[in-house]
C-alpha cells in the first residue's frame, strides 16, 4: 500500500535527506542520500520522489499512468481541434460560435503539452 497524504522531504541528522508521508506511521518512506549541500542532486531527487508520491495520492495515478493518460488526452484534443476547425469553416457566424472558446483552449493545451 502506498503511504497516504502529502509527502515531504526532511533533513535528518548528518544531512541525511528522507521522504516522509503525512501519516501517523513512524519512519521514512525512503532515504535519498546524505549531505545534500555537497551533492545538491540528492535534494532534487528527494523532492521529486515526494512530489510523485503526493501526486499519486491526489490523482490515484502513478507517473507512468499520468504519462499514458496525457498521450491519450493530447490525441483527443488534436481530434477535437480538427473537428472545431472544420465546423468553423461552415459556421455562418463564427463570432457567436460556442466552439470558438473551446477551440482556443484546445489549441493552448496542445501547444503547452508539446513544449514539454
Amino acid at each position: 500500500m502506498i503511504t497516504q497524504g502529502k509527502w515531504e522531504v526532511r533533513k535528518g541528522s548528518g544531512g541525511m535527506l528522507s521522504v516522509y508521508g503525512d501519516t501517523d506511521v513512524p519512519g521514512s518512506i525512503c532515504a535519498c542520500g546524505c549531505d545534500f549541500e555537497r551533492e545538491p542532486q540528492n535534494k532534487e531527487h528527494a523532492e521529486f520522489i515526494a512530489e510523485a508520491g503526493t501526486v499519486y495520492n491526489e490523482t490515484g495515478l502513478t507517473p507512468k499512468q499520468l504519462a499514458e493518460q496525457r498521450v491519450d488526452l493530447l490525441a483527443a484534443c488534436k481530434d477535437l481541434q480538427e473537428l472545431y476547425i472544420q465546423h468553423a469553416e461552415v459556421c455562418k457566424t463564427p463570432d457567436d460560435c460556442p466552439y470558438v472558446t473551446s477551440l482556443e483552449k484546445a489549441i493552448d493545451a496542445i501547444a503547452k503539452a508539446e513544449q514539454n
